[in-house]
């Protein structure tokens, strides 16, 4: 019965692992993407209120669509910039755009908490089990299985995280 403890445990453990890489991985080329368009409509909207302050630049991204909008405002609401894509009107529609790809950043950013903290119980649980596999032999009826409910449903929790932040 150890043999079957030792694989069982060692594989949930290294899957886990596994599991919880890739999904960081696509998170953060997520977040990349998000944040590219972020910075591409930032550098749009300064160029529109035709701010150079270095203030306006280094404020968080929140903090950047209520100073732009301010600014929007004095300027009576709408402006036409060109560049090498061609021209956008900014406007009202402009920053809340914006706002929802910041929207989307942060969920993208808490949504994966919850998945990325079953994988790390899992992992965890799975190390600690290993590690005291002789003294857990006569309990193997009840926590093996544990184990295995454990980790089909971070596996499915991330499944379906992956997915829901893919078509985010």
């Amino acid at each position: 019965m150890n043999n079957v403890w030792f694989y069982s445990l060692s594989t949930i453990s290294q899957t886990m692992a596994g599991i919880a890489g890739f999904f960081a991985v696509f998170v953060i080329f997520k977040i990349d993407k998000i944040n590219n368009l972020i910075n591409s409509f930032r550098k749009i909207i300064l160029h529109a209120i035709q701010e150079d302050g270095h203030e306006i630049v280094q404020l968080s991204d929140r903090d950047f669509v209520i100073k732009a909008r301010v600014s929007l405002k004095n300027n009576a609401g709408i402006t036409t910039v060109g560049s090498e894509k061609g021209r956008f009107t900014v406007n009202e529609q402009t920053l809340s755009l914006l706002e929802k790809f910041i929207s989307n950043k942060e969920e993208v950013i808490r949504s994966m908490i919850l998945p990325l903290t079953f994988s790390l119980i899992s992992i965890l649980a799975s190390i600690f089990m290993l590690v005291w596999t002789d003294n857990l032999a006569g309990y193997s009826k009840c926590l093996l299985p544990g184990m295995f409910i454990l980790t089909a449903f971070s596996l499915v929790y991330i499944g379906f995280t992956t997915y829901y932040i893919s078509k985010s």
